[in-house]
């Protein structure tokens, strides 16, 4: 990182990210834009001790290129490890598919490094939901575990929403804010467990398969960021920019929700086990993840049997799924 200093410059940006704070210092301007937007609602004030440090490089802006792996390709894992680097100490992603990008994380200097060609090159769901891997290495040692669901509901409580791609869990949140209820996110929230437990907005944006907001969702059809990549990748959504004030940063988590298309008119809610809630939630999380394993199920599964799980059956109108959520969330 020194040299990329050197070269220059830095910039430093600083969140609270469920009640941690991270810092994240940029060798030069290029990556800024395409790496903090979804963090934007999170923006807080430096401290002298941040829990994680991310130190973030480019070598369009920077100069300075990536060194070559000590490692021929061979080495390489199907999901991109590299052998000999998951130690009690160092982790380390290196992405080759398609745009490399670079995600080491020093766990006792409590300081990640990022490294990807330039912003031109960074794929949308980086953009959408940048630094995902040393956030999931360093917060859950401090007993926070992200998972792929949504949230709905304001500070006083709120519902998690669970689900694969394509089963309606954005278009239920989209919807939900639509009619002015309040969001964590669309896509990856941070939880922890207690009594309550707790969930905690991680990105400001959403994302949604360009054919079903089309049928479902077309008025957002103006409000997205990635006009030119939603047919081939998602359609992404600013979410602050979108419905300014309904992004709620945390709440108690009174129910697991999970959407099941039904085929009907109305929506409703019927109470389910929570082997439905943890399958919706953790085999997709810790697939999306690189090292999820046995921690990141048992703290996913202990969140999810604390409180009710529902199966979500959704209807045509859309109206009608806010309201159900909505009453839900009016019971107290």
């Amino acid at each position: 990182m020194k040299a990329c200093e050197v070269h220059g410059g830095t910039l430093d940006r600083h969140y609270r990210i469920a009640d941690q704070t991270v810092s994240i210092r940029f060798a030069g301007a290029s990556l800024v834009p395409a790496l903090t937007r979804a963090l934007t609602h999170l923006a807080a004030e430096p401290v002298l001790r941040p829990d994680l440090t991310i130190c973030v490089w480019d070598t369009e802006s920077s100069g300075v290129a990536l060194p070559d792996s000590p490692w021929a390709v061979q080495p390489y894992l199907d999901r991109q490890e590299m052998w000999g680097v998951k130690g009690k100490r160092v982790r380390v992603v290196y992405e080759f598919a398609g745009e490399p990008r670079l995600h080491i994380f020093d766990r006792e200097a409590r300081t990640a490094v990022f490294w990807s060609r330039g912003a031109q090159g960074t794929p949308f769901y980086e953009r959408a939901a940048p630094f995902l891997r040393p956030l999931h290495w360093a917060l859950g040692d401090l007993g926070l575990q992200l998972a792929h669901a949504a949230g709905i509901g304001s500070s006083a409580g709120g519902i998690l929403v669970g689900g694969k791609s394509g089963v309606g869990k954005s278009t239920t949140t989209l919807a939900c804010l639509a009619a002015g209820l309040g969001a964590l996110g669309d896509d990856f929230v941070m939880l922890r467990d207690g009594d309550p437990p707790v969930a905690h907005s991680l990105y400001n944006k959403a994302k949604l398969v360009a054919r079903h907001l089309k049928c479902a969702l077309p008025g957002l059809l103006p409000a997205v960021v990635n006009p030119e990549e939603m047919e081939a990748e998602k359609a992404v959504v600013q979410i602050d920019e979108l419905y300014p004030g309904q992004l709620v940063r945390s709440f108690p988590i009174r129910a697991v929700v999970v959407p099941q298309i039904s085929g009907e008119s109305a929506s409703r809610l019927v109470e389910t086990t929570s082997a439905v809630g943890l399958t919706a939630i953790a085999p997709s999380t810790i697939f999306q993840l690189r090292w999820a394993g046995p921690e990141d199920f048992a703290r996913i599964a202990s969140v999810v049997r604390r409180v009710p799980n529902f199966r979500l059956e959704l209807g045509h109108d859309l109206a009608g799924v806010a309201e159900t959520v909505s009453r839900f969330l009016a019971q107290g």
